[in-house]
């Protein structure tokens, strides 16, 4: 957003002095940044941002319920599967009984989500909007008619083409469940006669092959940009997003597992209800392929999930008693877990989710002192913070737009803790530094209290930190 007001068009990510040439992403950001204007503060850029999520959600919401009502017929459950889609989760409250080893790291409930979801509404904005372009699009698939399928197989690639502003990764996800959709219906059809096939190629395949045809500009473009671009292919490369064991998506998605199977023998031979057993289906696929980011590949699957189980419990309700609301209340229960710890943590006022004023100092005097798309060493947590309150560079912070940033932090670590003056200058210079934010609770053993050394020049400092400017050479 802070490069948008400063008038950028192009993506280039401030974590990194590895020369860039612009790339057409997060452009939803951009724009934002732009309806600030470059002397718009901080402040107005955050509330921008959340009436950008608030916004996107309220569209989801409807997206979901939208698809929600072609496979639900009460409303009472519509709401039901929507409420449960949105802040919904599996059994990662039990990583807080004993018995967090079952996990290889956290619930997927903690830091994924494309599994569930509840992570873009709380802080994800352009997830949250690509969500409900997804599903808009699908649901107009199965809305659609012979009639006017051209029509809105091009108003669906349109849709697309926006959810492509938002995560272009997300488009292929929606290709790929209506192609497999659209095979599962051609061997149904063609096993009634021929004629039903030709009805069935000329009325459904058509509107894929435009849907296609209308959505895949952007996504061709980041598929080449990817592979020609030197920046983004460095990126890529340490972009890893893998999937975790099978046994977590079994604990994920455990809780309405059963309810699912329950929906899917109950109305497997509805024509509309077979995209969500499609989907369903393909899902150990996607979340297993080999891709860097297959994590990334669950994307709408808790919603398909929520639908089924809300199917299957409408049908099974009668025999449950009231032992449905205990059920249905205990999907809850690790998302409000994740609101408490989150209430907790910012209760502390810790850095860095709450600036002290020492960093709003610094802040305000990398605004005035130092020039825009300066390269900047600060400590890691500085860094990450730092390209949204000022226009530079830094070089750790992010992960993988921080093009080299674990080797560059052990470098650092170790020239704090074994260098010298002159390879911590070598290293500046190699790294394109051109100031160095020091942290005085962290200065390196090279710098003896009080000394000076020659290729650093103080700009200014306050009780925390110190603000130096790099000398391109070392004076004899």
């Amino acid at each position: 957003m802070l490069a948008g007001a400063k008038g950028a068009w192009l993506f280039k990510t401030p974590y990194t002095a590895f020369p860039q040439k612009g790339f057409l992403a997060f452009f939803p950001y951009l724009l934002l940044g732009k309806l600030v204007g470059s002397d718009g503060d901080y402040h107005t850029r955050i509330f921008l941002f959340h009436l950008f999520r608030i916004v996107g959600i309220g569209f989801c919401l409807y997206a979901v319920y939208r698809f929600a009502s072609i496979f639900i017929r009460e409303t009472p459950g519509r709401f039901l599967a929507l409420i449960l889609s949105t802040f919904g989760g599996g059994l990662g409250f039990l990583y807080f009984l004993g018995l967090n080893k079952i996990w290889s790291y956290l619930p997927l409930e903690f830091y994924s989500p494309e599994t569930f979801g509840f992570l873009s509404f709380l802080s994800i904005p352009h997830l949250v909007w690509a969500r409900g372009f997804l599903f808009i699009g699908l649901a107009k698939f199965l809305e659609s008619n012979s009639n006017n399928s051209l029509k809105e197989s091009v108003i669906i690639g349109v849709l697309w083409n926006l959810l492509a502003f938002m995560q272009p990764l997300t488009v292929p996800i929606g290709w790929l469940i209506l192609s497999a959709y659209n095979l599962v219906e051609l061997v149904l059809a063609s096993r009634r006669g021929f004629n039903d096939l030709k009805k069935y190629l000329h009325d459904h395949m058509l509107k894929l092959i435009v849907i296609v045809l209308v959505s895949s500009p952007l996504v061709i473009y980041t598929f080449v940009a990817f592979r020609l671009d030197p920046f983004l292919k460095a990126w890529q490369s340490q972009n890893v997003i893998l999937s975790p064991p099978v046994i977590e998506y079994f604990l994920a998605y455990g809780l309405i597992i059963p309810f699912a199977i329950v929906g899917i023998l109950n109305n497997n031979t509805r024509p509309k209800f077979r995209l969500l057993i499609t989907w369903t289906c393909l899902l150990p696929f996607l979340i297993y392929a080999p891709y860097l980011l297959q994590r990334r590949l669950a994307e709408g699957s808790f919603v398909v999930l929520s639908i089924l189980a809300i199917n299957g419990l409408i049908h099974i309700r009668n025999r449950l008693g009231k032992l449905w609301v205990s059920w249905y209340l205990i999907n809850f229960v690790t998302t409000f877990t994740l609101l408490a710890g989150s209430l907790d943590v910012i209760s502390a006022k810790a850095f860095p989710l709450y600036l002290h004023k020492e960093e709003v100092q610094l802040f305000e005097s990398v605004r005035k002192l130092i020039p825009e798309q300066s390269v900047v060493l600060a400590d890691w947590e500085i860094s990450t913070l730092l390209p949204a309150h000022a226009p530079v560079r830094v070089i750790i912070g992010h992960g993988p737009e921080s093009i080299r940033a674990k080797l560059i932090r052990e470098q650092v670590d170790l020239l704090f803790l074994k260098g010298n003056s002159l390879e911590f200058f070598k290293f500046l210079k190699e790294e394109q530094v051109d100031y160095w934010i020091l942290s005085k609770s962290k200065t390196p053993r090279f710098m003896k209290p009080g000394s000076e050394m020659e290729f650093l020049n103080k700009i200014t400092e306050n009780s925390k930190y110190i603000i130096y400017k790099v000398s391109p050479i070392i004076k004899n």
